[in-house]
């Protein structure tokens, strides 16, 4: 017999910003399953920069107001969606306009900065820091 399943709600509204892994970045942690499947809700401050990274799963962004400006001139602005397959390096845009996205993540949500830095989102909404060697 399978396990009984049951709906989880939640109000992003009952939740306080978190600090995201760089400056001008904030997270509400609204999902995040056994697997590591996880869903965030994303807001980054006018003016904040995306510093390329990659992920070790797939992340999956709806942009649901605001436009980040990347160097190629490409912009994502509200009701773009974006699909970024695991291990493609992304990031390095300037955030225009105060930015708020959903953002779902096919496995835990690690991010790897170029300079070997790790940053992680815990089952508990903190935030772990850590380096490659």
């Amino acid at each position: 017999m399978e396990p009984k399943m049951s709906v989880k709600l939640s109000s992003e509204k009952d939740m306080a910003w978190k600090k995201m892994f760089w400056e001008g970045s904030y997270f509400k942690l609204l999902s995040m399953e056994q697997d590591g499947t996880t869903t965030v809700l994303l807001k980054m401050d006018q003016g904040a920069r995306i510093p390329l990274h990659t992920h070790p799963c797939t992340e999956a962004l709806y942009n649901i107001r605001g436009e980040i400006m990347f160097p190629d001139n490409k912009r994502v602005g509200a009701g773009d969606f974006a699909l970024i397959p695991a291990g493609v390096e992304h990031g390095n845009g300037t955030i225009v306009e105060e930015v708020v996205s959903l953002v779902r993540f096919s496995g835990y949500p690690v991010s790897v900065l170029k300079d070997g830095a790790i940053r992680m989102l815990t089952r508990e909404g903190e935030v772990i820091s850590g380096e490659v060697k």
